[in-house]
């Protein structure tokens, strides 16, 4: 595998704190170290070593190029069925070419997507979320040595979801923590989105 390396501006993600600041240098390898020079924002310097490029995998501090389109992208509604306060929550992403997340029910190492919702007296989970579709899986990963199991393209999570009051009027704070990745790279991923309600449905009618 070929060496990757860039120079510039970045931001600088760690939990949920962001860093801005004008490198003088940056050079980013999989056989090399990272050396991150901040400046006039920080004096001291950040040194991360890496070996191979399964560190930078599950690694927690992520480099985003400023200008760097975002390769995954969410949007969330709610909706209920008709004459009644009980529906269902659903969370879609999109990725980029070539781009994936793991699955919900990826486990062992690399971690799992999360999905995180803030709690309320207005609504409540009623259930786990499920994926629209089933994940992509190599059930020997030549890098972790274990079962991948990981979505591309689009893919919607759907959980059981009720409510109280007008649910017009409600929104749920959603966060989404996990990793977005490609053959070369991953970034570290938590985005926070806010659900709305998008209207009723009917519900199925059980058969006899």
């Amino acid at each position: 595998m070929q060496s990757a390396c860039s120079f510039g501006k970045i931001r600088l993600q760690k939990s949920d704190t962001d860093v801005e600041a004008d490198l003088s240098a940056v050079v980013f390898c999989t056989d090399l170290a990272v050396w991150v020079d901040l400046g006039s924002i920080m004096k001291s310097k950040i040194k991360l070593l890496m070996g191979i490029s399964a560190a930078c995998l599950v690694m927690q501090t992520t480099v985003i190029a400023q200008n760097e389109k975002k390769p995954v992208s969410f949007s969330a509604e709610f909706k209920l069925a008709e004459g009644t306060k009980s529906g269902i929550l659903i969370i879609k992403s999109k990725m980029a070419k070539k781009h994936y997340i793991y699955a919900l029910t990826q486990k062992k190492v690399p971690p799992p997507t999360k999905i995180k919702i803030e709690a309320s007296k207005s609504h409540k989970i009623e259930g786990k979320f499920k994926a629209n579709k089933k994940p992509t899986v190599i059930e020997k990963d030549e890098i972790f040595n274990n079962r991948i199991e990981k979505h591309y393209g689009e893919v919607a999570f759907a959980a059981p979801f009720s409510v109280s009051g007008n649910p017009k009027s409600i929104k749920v704070p959603i966060t989404i923590i996990g990793q977005v990745c490609s053959d070369e790279t991953c970034t570290l991923l938590r985005e926070k989105i806010v659900a709305k309600f998008g209207g009723y449905y009917k519900p199925a009618k059980n058969k006899k």
